[in-house]
């Protein structure tokens, strides 16, 4: 059985990601969620959590034990990729996980010195496949802010069109 472990799932993503993998059957069974270590989020019933925290690698090994697949969300607060996540994603390829979904950032294929930048830099060559996910903006941040606009969006400074991804509740 392919289990999944979920890092950030109690942030507005990683909750809405989770709510909806729950919706397959025996998802109880397979999804992980990755919490700080001493924190206890609310999770739904049913849902296994391990520890993890990215600055510290004795915590890599054991959130990973069993995994096939993982949800990569960068905390925010990390943007030393070399030191912190870079570890976590070797760990995870010697753990024998096999796919990858990073949420990265729009345009980050441009955007060097972006941490998103270098997360699938590291991606690509673990030899792990990996799907990276690069929203544009979310409601969840400031709704009030984007509440009078319309869809689809034109983003200034761009002559592409951008769709706004509030799926987020």
């Amino acid at each position: 059985m392919t289990r999944i472990l979920l890092t950030g799932a109690t942030s507005n993503g990683g909750a809405a990601t989770l709510d909806h993998l729950l919706q397959a059957p025996n998802a109880t069974e397979r999804l992980v969620a990755a919490i700080r270590p001493g924190s206890a989020p609310p999770l739904p019933n049913g849902i296994t959590s391990v520890p993890l925290d990215f600055t510290d690698p004795s915590t890599h090994e054991p959130a990973l034990q069993g995994i096939d697949h993982l949800l990569l969300v960068r905390p925010p607060e990390l943007s030393d990729v070399k030191r912190y996540l870079r570890p976590f994603i070797q760990r995870a390829q010697l753990s024998g996980v096999r796919h990858v979904v990073f949420v990265s950032l729009q345009g980050v294929q441009l955007n060097w010195f972006a941490p998103h930048h270098k997360v699938e830099a590291d991606l690509r060559r673990s030899g792990m496949s990996w799907t990276m996910l690069r929203p544009s903006y979310f409601f969840y941040v400031k709704p009030e802010h984007y509440a009078p606009l319309r869809y689809p969006v034109l983003q200034p400074g761009s002559a592409t069109r951008r769709q706004w991804p509030h799926v987020f509740h």
